[in-house]
C-alpha cells in the first residue's frame, strides 16, 4: 500500500503530471471515466473495503482514446478510480 498511499497523497507522479480521481457507487460494466489528461494514463481502481481490483482496460472503447478510459469487469462496484 505504500506506492498506493504516496499516490492519493501527493497526486501522482512528478508536479509536473495531472492526475484524475472520482468515486462511483453501484456501477455496471462497461464503465467510462471520462479524465481529460491528453493521454492513456496508468489507471488503479480501489473498492469501498480499500481494497485494489483487477479490471480490464480499453482506452479506445469510447472513441477518444486520450481522454477517456473503459473499465471492465464482472458485477457491481463501488470505489474510486486514479488515473495518472
Amino acid at each position: 500500500m505504500g506506492l498506493l498511499n504516496t499516490l492519493l497523497n501527493n497526486g501522482g507522479g512528478s508536479s509536473n503530471d495531472a492526475s484524475y480521481t472520482t468515486a462511483f457507487t453501484n456501477e455496471t460494466s462497461p464503465l467510462n471515466i471520462t479524465h481529460n489528461l491528453g493521454k492513456r494514463p496508468s489507471v488503479v481502481v480501489i473498492d469501498e473495503n480499500e481494497e485494489e481490483v483487477v479490471v480490464d482496460l480499453d482506452y479506445d472503447a469510447a472513441g477518444d482514446s486520450l481522454n477517456v478510459v473503459t473499465l471492465i469487469f464482472s458485477g457491481t462496484l463501488t470505489g474510486r478510480v486514479i488515473c495518472n
